[in-house]
């Protein structure tokens, strides 16, 4: 599971008709998702062994200590300032640093692994924890957190699935406000729903670029593959209640990103709202579910 001249070992897990693979070393990362030989999600890693970009090209990955952009990555909390890594080309922190980390193999089978993770972002120590299952029921991943650091400090959890655009494709879901996107990629102000932005009666894929934060989403998407006879559903747990949309004209996929938090909220966060933070203390554990299924149209 090192990686190797950029080449990372992927594991396979089977059942049924599902097939996935996952990149413990690139993040803990899933690299694929298939059903019947159909990719559900962004699909680049075949073989056992793969070389790749960096963890934007695989299939999804998990954000942990915390979700979106934090901005400058800087925030205060409990009246204490704190400084955050920020990603590679941006001046914010981005999505935490679970997504860029080698996770280590707790336990594997042939549907399922579980993965682990001890590190340290800026002030938070923590141990993370996800496990990755196939049924017939399709892909089930569960993801913890556990705050290994010696004070209270807010967190979050989310999953960035990378879902293949394609000219027919068509989004559902349901929501009860919409975030503009303000400067940096970070939201700026809640409104209420754009009809032309309203995924609740289905919508193609946004042309022109998005990338919008949508509160209170009712924690299930549909997309229909009409030309591929497929339907992928995607649901959350409860706690996973914000919903992140990326899409980017110039690539062939498009992320609906289920999270705990609005992004950047540890710069807006404050005694009255918390906009989704949950404030663990040492030794506390927050967790949270996502599932990912596929249908025939």
């Amino acid at each position: 599971m090192s990686d190797v001249d950029g080449k990372f070992e992927a594991l396979g897990l089977h059942h049924g008709d599902y097939e996935a693979d996952i990149l413990p070393s690139l993040g803990g990362s899933l690299g694929r998702l298939h059903w019947k030989g159909r990719s559900l999600l962004q699909s680049l890693f075949n073989p056992r062994e793969v070389s790749t970009k960096g963890p934007e090209d695989v299939a999804g990955f998990a954000m942990v200590p915390l979700a979106g952009r934090v901005r400058g990555g800087r925030f205060t909390w409990n009246g204490q300032s704190y400084q955050l890594p920020t990603h590679p080309g941006e001046v914010h922190a981005l999505h935490g640093n679970g997504w860029t980390s080698a996770w280590q193999v707790v336990s594997r089978k042939a549907s399922g692994i579980t993965l682990q993770l001890e590190a340290r972002y800026g002030p938070f120590d923590f141990l993370a924890e996800q496990s990755l299952e196939l049924s017939s029921s399709g892909l089930e991943i569960e993801l913890g957190v556990i705050n290994a650091s010696d004070y209270p400090l807010p967190f979050g959890l989310g999953y960035h699935p990378w879902f293949v655009r394609s000219p027919g494709a068509h989004v559902s879901f349901s929501s009860r406000r919409f975030w503009l996107e303000g400067p940096g990629g970070l939201p700026s102000d809640p409104i209420s729903l754009p009809p032309e932005l309203d995924f609740s009666g289905g919508r193609t894929v946004p042309a022109n670029w998005r990338n919008n934060a949508y509160e209170g989403w009712e924690r299930m998407a549909q997309i229909a593959y009409p030309e591929l006879n497929l339907t992928v559903t995607m649901t959350a747990s409860q706690g996973l209640d914000w919903l992140m949309v990326y899409a980017n004209p110039q690539l062939d996929t498009f992320c609906l990103e289920p999270q705990s938090h609005l992004p950047g909220a540890h710069n807006l966060a404050n005694f009255d709202r918390r906009f989704g933070l949950v404030e663990l203390r040492p030794g506390e554990k927050m967790a949270c579910r996502l599932k990912i299924r596929a249908d025939d149209l």
